[in-house]
């Protein structure tokens, strides 16, 4: 079984294929066999790196407690220095999409290009009028929807700040933290004002970026 210890745990990964390299990582509660169609496919013309993210599958638990999506950003970022692959095709799916927005974000320099499905993605983000006025097609979200080319107006920057904070402080979203048992006074907070202007920097990524969803 391949493995290699990377921040104090033994992954599991599997290789497959050659030319440029491409990263899958899958979501919560699954591991990385969910890949095989798209291995499948994808070797035949790129070298196929899927991984068992830690706490799943065969790379198993670890004594850290709790997880964060910043311990499976590091990881990611160790696993590719320890095989040594350089400039990939990042590709997340769910909770994979989350990760690799935030390796993406500590590390825009890494990759070829991003891939995210499935992200967390909600209807409570509307559209933005002033993104669309300038010619932008695109809605808010807790975390897809932070993309565009270079260039981006500073004005529409800030119409998407405004509307994100907007929801994360609507009646929807709060009934929302509170069917879920989350805790929405920090969004309402000069904190995340200051977390939504940061994010906001994420427009600025120069690589390709492909979002996708469904509706099950």
């Amino acid at each position: 079984m391949p493995s290699i210890r990377v921040n104090g745990l033994d992954h599991y990964y599997e290789q497959a294929g050659e030319g440029p390299a491409l990263v899958l990582v899958h979501g919560a509660f699954v591991d990385s066999r969910l890949w095989d169609p798209q291995v499948e496919r994808f070797a035949a013309h790129y070298q196929v790196l899927r991984y068992d993210l830690r706490g799943h599958g065969r790379t198993g638990p670890s004594a850290l407690s709790p997880y964060a999506i910043d311990t499976f950003a590091g990881d990611l970022a160790g696993l590719l220095d320890a095989l040594d692959i350089q400039s990939p095709v990042l590709c997340g799916l769910s909770l994979g999409g989350m990760i690799a927005q935030a390796f993406a974000v500590r590390h825009p320099g890494r990759l070829r290009a991003l891939s995210v499905f499935d992200g967390t993605r909600s209807k409570l983000f509307p559209e933005v009028p002033a993104a669309r006025e300038e010619g932008y097609s695109f809605g808010v979200s807790a975390w897809s929807g932070f993309y565009a080319p270079k260039g981006v107006p500073a004005a529409v920057r800030g119409a998407l700040v405004d509307a994100l904070h907007t929801a994360f402080n609507s009646p929807e979203f709060q009934k929302v933290c509170e069917e879920r048992g989350m805790d929405a006074v920090f969004l309402d907070s000069p904190e995340f004002r200051a977390f939504a202007n940061e994010q906001a920097g994420f427009f600025e990524t120069a690589i390709p970026v492909l979002l996708g969803g469904s509706e099950r």
